[in-house]
C-alpha cells in the first residue's frame, strides 16, 4: 500500500509518497518539497494574501498530477498554523477543494505539536525529552517523562514570522532587529521552571529549518557522514551558525549549497531562536530529527483501526493509545541470558563501556534479521548506515556497522575505519574489535548451551569460567575469539571449559 500526505505549512508545502509494509512500518519513496510561503503577510492582513493562495493552488494541481500518475489512493492532506490562523481560511479550503480535490484537515495547535512529538519519539526513543518543532509560523513544545507528556504548547515564534516580523535591512538582519527579536522570543519562551526537566532530559527539535542549521554544521565542521537523524549539535556550534549567519546578506546564505534559496530569508531568525532557546533553558546540546508531524500523522492513520477512513484522528486519545506500542518498540531486543550477563559482565569489569551494550544488542539483532545473509562490506555499512536506529549516536552507528563487517572482513572493516578516523579515534576503534569478538563468542555460549561465570582468582587476574551442557565443544575456536578479544581489551582472561564433552 501507498500513502500520500500533503504537509501545507507557514513557509513551505511538501507530498511526501511512502510505502507501507503489512506490519505498518514505512519508508519514504518520494518527496517534493516547494516554497510556497502561504503566510507571508498574515501577521499585517490577518488573513491569506491571494498572491500566496494562487501560488498554493497552483502547486497543489502539480502534487495532485503526481498522485493520480502514481495511482495512489489514500491521500491525507494536513494544514497548520497558517492556514489555522487565517480569517479566510474557510474561502481558502474551498478553493483547495474544488481545484484539486484535497480536502485539508486542518490541525490544531495541540494536535500539530501531538503529532509532531509522535514521529519523533519512535524513531529517537528517549524516554525523557523536552521536544520542539520549529516551524515556520509556530513553535511547538512538548514536554514527557517515561513517555509520559506532561505539557504541550504552542508559541507564535516560526522562523518566517519572525524573519518577516522584524526585518532585513539591505539584505540583512539589522542589529537592533537582532536584539529585538532575542528580546521578544525570551519574553515569549516558557519559564524553564514550568517545563521541570533535568539534566537526563534530552532536547529534540524537528523542522526544516534544523535540519537546515544542522546540514549548515556539518559543513562547516566538515562532518564526514551524509545524516542528520539523531547528529547531535553543541551549544557552542549553534552559536556559531548564528554568528556566521548573522553577518551575512541574503545571496551570501541562499549560496550555501546546506541552507539554499528557499530558506535564505528565515534560517537566521531561525539559528537566532535556536540559540536563545538553548541559552535560556540552559540545555548544551541538541539531538536533530528527522522524523516528525507527517510520520507522526502517518502512524496515527495505520493505527486508527477503528475507522481506518477517516483522517479525523483525535491526537490525545491517539498517542494514549499508542504509548504502549512505542515503549515496547524502544525496548531492548532480548538476549538470551547467557550473552546478556556474559557481556554484563564485561562491562563490571570495565572490559566494555556500558554505550557498547546498546550497540551489541542491535547487532545481534541484524544479524539474525537482514543482515544474515549478507557479507558485502559496503553493503552492511549502507543498510545501516542509512537506517533508523533509535538511541544510536552517529559513532555508536559506525561502530555497529564496522563490528558486523570486522567479524568476517577485518581488512576491509580497518579501511573504513580509516574514512572515518576523525569519528574514530582511541577507544571507539577498540570497542569495534570487542564488539565483534563478543558477537562471535556469545553464538558459541548460546549454540552450546553454555553457563558462563567471570571472575577474579586467587592470584587477582580475570578467570572465565565456561560449563557447556554438550557433548561437543569447539575449543581452538573459542581459543581464537578469545584472544582477539584479549588483543583488543588490553586483558588476559584465563579461561577453562568443563561439562559432558567427548
Amino acid at each position: 500500500m501507498k500513502v500520500s500526505i500533503i504537509d501545507l505549512g507557514f513557509n513551505s508545502i511538501k507530498l511526501v509518497n511512502y510505502v507501507i509494509s503489512s506490519d505498518n512500518s514505512f519508508r519514504t519513496e518520494e518527496e517534493n518539497s516547494v516554497k510556497a510561503r502561504l503566510g507571508e503577510g498574515l501577521d499585517e492582513k490577518g488573513s491569506l494574501s491571494s498572491r500566496s493562495i494562487d501560488r498554493v493552488l497552483e502547486i497543489l494541481k502539480l502534487f495532485r498530477e503526481i498522485i493520480d500518475i502514481k495511482s495512489i489512493k489514500h491521500v491525507l492532506p494536513i494544514a497548520t498554523s497558517a492556514v489555522r490562523e487565517a480569517q479566510n481560511k474557510q474561502d481558502f479550503l474551498s478553493m483547495a477543494y474544488e481545484q484539486t480535490g484535497f480536502q485539508f484537515r486542518v490541525l490544531s495547535e495541540v494536535e500539530e505539536a501531538l503529532y509532531s512529538y509522535l514521529g519523533a519519539v519512535r524513531a529517537t526513543c528517549y524516554p525523557d525529552i523536552l521536544f520542539f518543532d520549529m516551524g515556520g509560523g509556530s513553535l511547538e513544545i512538548v514536554r514527557s517523562k517515561d513517555y509520559r507528556i506532561k505539557k504541550i504548547m504552542s508559541l507564535p515564534l516560526g522562523a518566517l514570522r519572525l524573519s518577516e516580523k522584524f526585518g532585513r535591512k539591505d539584505n540583512r538582519l539589522p542589529k537592533n532587529g537582532i536584539n529585538k527579536l532575542q528580546k521578544a522570543i525570551l519574553k515569549t519562551l516558557p519559564d524553564p521552571r514550568d517545563l521541570e526537566y533535568g539534566n537526563n532530559t534530552k532536547l529534540v527539535g524537528v523542522g526544516g529549518s534544523i535540519r537546515a542549521i544542522a546540514r549548515y554544521d556539518q559543513k562547516i565542521r566538515k562532518y564526514p557522514i551524509n545524516i542528520l537523524h539523531n547528529y547531535v549539535m553543541d551549544y557552542r556550534s549553534v552559536q556559531l551558525v548564528k554568528k556566521k549567519l548573522s553577518k551575512m546578506d541574503l545571496k551570501e546564505i541562499a549560496d550555501i549549497d546546506a541552507i539554499g534559496s528557499n530558506r535564505a530569508s528565515s534560517i537566521t531568525a531561525a539559528s537566532i531562536l535556536l540559540n536563545t532557546m538553548m541559552q535560556k533553558f540552559k540545555i548544551e546540546s541538541m539531538v536533530v530529527s528527522i522524523h516528525g508531524l507527517r510520520e507522526g500523522y502517518l502512524t496515527g492513520y495505520l493505527n486508527n483501526f477503528s475507522n481506518r477512513r477517516s483522517v479525523r484522528l483525535d491526537a490525545k486519545w491517539l498517542y494514549d493509545h499508542l504509548k504502549d506500542q512505542i515503549e515496547d518498540k524502544c525496548d531492548h531486543y532480548q538476549l538470551p541470558k547467557s550473552s546478556s550477563k556474559f557481556i554484563q559482565m564485561l562491562i563490571s569489569y570495565g572490559l566494555m563501556r556500558k554505550g557498547d551494550y546498546e550497540i551489541f544488542v542491535n547487532a545481534k539483532q541484524e544479524l539474525l534479521g537482514r543482515l544474515a545473509e549478507f557479507w558485502q562490506p559496503d553493503i552492511i555499512f549502507n543498510l545501516i548506515m542509512n537506517d533508523v536506529f533509535p538511541r544510536l549516536s552517529h559513532e555508536d552507528k559506525l561502530i555497529l556497522a564496522l563490528s558486523i563487517i570486522f567479524r568476517r572482513k577485518p581488512k576491509a572493516a580497518e579501511k573504513m575505519c580509516g574514512r572515518y578516523s576523525i569519528m574514530l579515534q582511541g577507544w571507539k576503534r577498540k570497542s569495534i574489535q570487542k564488539i565483534a569478538a563478543c558477537i562471535d563468542l556469545t553464538e558459541i555460549l548460546e549454540r552450546f548451551a553454555s553457563h558462563v561465570d567471570l571472575f577474579k582468582d586467587d592470584t587477582g587476574r580475570l578467570a572465565l569460567k565456561i560449563v557447556s551442557k554438550t557433548n561437543f565443544f569447539p575449543e581452538y575456536l573459542l581459543k581464537d575469539k578469545i584472544k582477539l578479544f584479549e588483543s583488543a581489551a588490553h586483558v588476559e582472561l584465563i579461561y577453562t571449559i568443563s561439562g559432558p564433552r567427548k
